[in-house]
């Protein structure tokens, strides 16, 4: 029972259809690996041949078609590669984030390289951060390579970390592995030296005395290079001493028969003992770079080097050598142009017609993907014309809405000002030739006691004693008169003359705030003489005088209208003023300008 022949078949059936799926999807997986390998080469070939947008389709497609993780990684690096050159920095750091895990599923050897080129890119994005912290997760895992901490160390150069540069650097000094370049060693001296001074470690003697030993066995050039670095960086620190000895060895150890060597280490030299205040020195130095530029034949050279000491003697005050030089300069000059418009196969700047190659399939299919879809977004003229329109109408309705607000203001401000003139001064109908009685009738109405005062009694127009009084003697009558609380403020020194119509337009004035004020406040009044006029100051609480002042130009009280309307007329008369004015939350204030009599 256990050998049953059919469920032996059965099984062996299931086992066969399970082998032969399995067979399928690895070959299938295998299919798709190799195709995204063959796309990620095409896609690396295309980008070096200057094609970005069909590099760009070949990345992509290998990333959608791969399951390999480091495919992926690679694909996403060509993608964010792209985007670097294309000055596209967002869409660049976006990739390059996603690519960091996918590296390690890679060889240790393409892992090193894909890395590398990763912290590359993060270097052209000035993310040097970035860029290091994939180098130490690199270098964590391949410790004995000299290469990356030499990278490591050049990045904190670069970046600005000079004490962990410095401490890279050194490392890298003590490295005893034989496979290290002479070339690599002197770099590293010649950074570590820069960093030195950078950073007042106090090992520069002996940094230099391992320079100097390891460059006996270097080219000539390149250790001249490294001396040059030193130099400049010493110079930028401010160590003109230092800088003036490096100066000076550059000089020593340049070749004689190179007269542009000379010449520029000459003009170093130069400027080094200039920064030292070592005249003597200067002219030399500058003596010896004019004599070898002239038998290098440059002219630039020999140019830069005049300028210079043209520039120095004029700083020490001797113009007549400076002249020299620049008169040289400008004769070099002349004989330059006159050389290049005398060469008789000149090349004439212009334009030229030349033929473009035949676009990239890809570059033609994004142009007339964007041709396509401008012009099916394209609806001619008419929206601009509908928009012009509605503008139109939209400017048309705001001037009508101003020109109606405009109407309706001022339309309130004359039934306002119509409701300010007193019954008897609008128009009468009196006959155009009036008889003598008439015209007595006709004065006595100007002059006589014509507006009323909300209790009856009639306003003064004139006052029956035509002299004038002292501004004493005139207070003392008024306070008489009125018989309301108020609290009088003049100064004692005071003295002039009222006349007989200022004192109409007070008298006026404190009858009309008199009738209308309660008695639980009094009025304050205050008076104040100019050179020219005087001023009567009255102030008072929110009471009914205080309201009467807020609508002295308003219209507001429509019982007092006539009696302000007519203290104004008498104020046009003598050219006298009101100014009310709010001194207070709680607080009004009004003040009659009037003049002298």
């Amino acid at each position: 029972m256990l050998f049953n022949p059919k469920l032996l078949l059965l099984a062996g059936l299931c086992l066969a259809h399970t082998g032969a799926v399995l067979a399928q999807s690895s070959a299938s997986i295998a299919g798709s690996v190799d195709e995204a390998e063959q796309m990620l080469n095409r896609g690396d070939s295309l980008f070096t041949a200057d094609r970005p947008v069909a590099a760009l389709a070949m990345y992509r497609g290998a990333e959608e078609r791969s399951f390999d993780p480091c495919q992926v990684a690679r694909a996403r690096l060509g993608v964010a590669h792209i985007h670097v050159q294309s000055q596209n920095p967002t869409q660049a750091e976006k990739t390059l984030e996603l690519l960091r895990d996918g590296l390690l599923a890679c060889s240790a050897g393409e892992r090193l390289e894909q890395s590398q080129l990763a912290a590359d890119l993060w270097m052209q994005l000035q993310q040097e951060a970035r860029a290091i912290s994939i180098l130490m997760r690199e270098i964590k895992l391949r410790p004995e390579n000299w290469a990356l901490k030499s990278k490591i160390a050049e990045l904190h150069f670069i970046s600005g970390n000079w004490d962990e540069a410095n401490r890279c650097m050194l490392k890298c000094l003590s490295l005893d592995i034989a496979g290290i370049p002479e070339e690599k060693r002197m770099r590293w001296l010649s950074k570590a030296i820069q960093l030195d001074f950078i950073t007042r470690a106090g090992r520069a003697d002996s940094l230099t005395s391992v320079f100097e030993s390891t460059a006996a066995r270097i080219a000539p050039d390149l250790v001249q290079d490294c001396r040059e670095q030193i130099q400049m960086i010493i110079a930028s620190e401010g160590d003109d001493a230092a800088s003036m000895a490096w100066a000076q060895r550059i000089l020593d150890y340049a070749e004689r028969n190179d007269h542009t060597a000379m010449a520029l280490a000459q003009l170093r030299m130069a400027n080094a003992a200039q920064r030292l205040h070592r005249p003597l020195e200067v002219i030399i130095a500058l003596h010896e770079a004019v004599k070898e530029a002239r038998l290098t034949n440059q002219e630039d050279l020999l140019l830069e080097a005049l300028r210079q000491r043209a520039d120095f003697e004029h700083q020490r005050g001797n113009e007549a050598e400076a002249l020299a030089a620049m008169l040289e300069v400008d004769e070099i000059n002349i004989s330059i142009l006159e050389e290049l418009q005398s060469k008789p196969n000149r090349e004439v700047q212009g334009f030229k017609e030349r033929f473009l190659p035949e676009p990239d399939p890809f570059d033609r299919a994004v142009i007339e993907m964007n041709a396509a879809k401008s012009a099916s977004n394209s609806y001619g003229l008419w929206p601009w014309l509908a928009a012009l329109l509605g503008i139109g109408l939209i400017a048309n309705a705001r001037s009508h809405r101003l020109l109606n607000d405009a109407l309706r203001k001022e339309r309130r401000r004359i039934i306002r000002l119509r409701s300010l003139v007193p019954s008897d001064r609008l128009p009468s109908s009196l006959p155009r030739n009036p008889s003598p009685s008439d015209a007595q009738e006709t004065d006595g109405m100007e002059w006589g006691n014509s507006s009323l005062m909300p209790n009856g009694n009639f306003v003064f127009e004139r006052d029956e004693d035509l002299r004038s009084q002292s501004i004493q003697t005139f207070l003392h009558a008024l306070d008489e008169e009125i018989q309301a609380e108020m609290n009088w403020t003049m100064d004692e020194s005071v003295q002039f003359s009222v006349g007989p119509d200022v004192r109409v337009v007070i008298r006026n004035f404190m009858r009309g705030l008199a009738e209308i004020s309660n008695s639980e406040d009094a009025i304050r009044v205050e008076v104040e003489a100019e050179k020219s006029h005087w001023r009567f100051c009255l102030s008072s609480n929110h009471t009914e005088a205080s309201k009467a002042m807020q609508g002295l130009f308003h219209g507001k009280d429509a019982l007092a209208s006539s009696r302000w309307n007519e203290l104004h007329s008498q104020l046009r008369k003598i050219a006298g003023k009101i100014q009310v004015e709010r001194i207070s939350p709680i607080e009004e204030k009004v003040t009659l300008t009037l003049p002298f009599t």
